[in-house]
């Protein structure tokens, strides 16, 4: 059956999703550098989040799981503040076990400041981020 997203890989999110993370991250660099030169950098930077699974279940830890997620900054070339952040949301970003919390916290961080927020949100599942504040 073909998908009714044309170009989008619902299994992405639930198998891959690391993998297409890992590659997608830098491809949208790429698209992005030609754009901002020479007046801004793009950079690739690292979040580590930090969620614990309640749930029993067989070949999952019950301890303490850290993911790192990577996401795109723009800089000033001349004094190296950022102005923007691009985050490919996650499921992790998304999940009721502490990962959207966290993200939210980090996100109402940026807010705090002057800096630009862009979410990419491919995924069909999880709650969706948008307009929610983090619990404070």
């Amino acid at each position: 059956m073909a998908s009714p997203f044309p170009g989008m890989d619902p299994f992405i999110e639930s198998q891959l999703w690391e993998d297409f993370h890992g590659d997608v991250i830098p491809i949208i660099r790429a698209l992005i550098v030609p754009q901002v030169r020479p007046r801004y950098t793009v950079s690739i930077e690292r979040s580590v989040f930090l969620s614990s699974d309640d749930e029993a279940a067989h070949f999952r830890p019950d301890a303490m799981i850290s993911v790192t997620q990577k996401f795109l900054t723009l800089r000033t070339r001349d004094d190296a503040r950022v102005v923007t952040v691009i985050e490919l949301l996650s499921p992790t970003n998304k999940d009721d076990k502490g990962g959207q919390a966290q993200y939210l916290a980090k996100r109402a961080s940026y807010q705090r400041t002057l800096t630009n927020i862009v979410e990419i949100d491919l995924l069909r599942g999880g709650r969706s981020s948008a307009g929610v504040q983090p619990e404070l």
